[in-house]
C-alpha cells in the first residue's frame, strides 16, 4: 500500500464512504501478508518509497496470479522480477 493509497483509504472512511469495519479489514494485512508461496510487504512503497515486485522464479502461474490479485489492492504498479517467458502471459487484469 502506497500513501496515496492509505490516504484515500482514510478520506474515505472520514466521508462515509467506507465504514471502520471494511477499513479494518484492508489494514489487517499490515505490514506483510503470507500467502504460504509469498509475502507480500503491503508497507514497502511508504518505507522505501519502492513498490512492492514479484520474484517470479520458482512460482507457478497460479501463484503469480494470486500475488497480482492481492497487490493490485495495495498499488497500480505490479512489476515481476526474473519471471519466465510463461509469466508474462499471465492476465494483468484481476477482478
Amino acid at each position: 500500500m502506497d500513501g496515496n493509497l492509505l490516504r484515500s483509504l482514510l478520506e474515505q472512511l472520514q466521508s462515509g464512504i467506507l465504514d471502520v469495519e471494511s477499513v479494518l479489514d484492508r489494514l489487517k494485512t499490515f505490514p506483510f501478508e503470507d500467502l504460504g508461496f509469498a509475502k507480500i510487504d503491503s508497507q514497502r512503497c511508504i518505507r522505501t518509497g519502492v513498490p512492492e515486485v514479484i520474484f517470479c522464479q520458482g512460482k507457478t502461474i497460479q501463484q503469480i496470479q494470486a500475488i497480482i490479485e492481492r497487490i493490485s489492492v495495495m498499488t497500480f504498479f505490479r512489476p515481476m522480477w526474473r519471471s519466465s517467458q510463461l509469466a508474462w502471459k499471465v492476465p494483468w487484469r484481476v477482478s
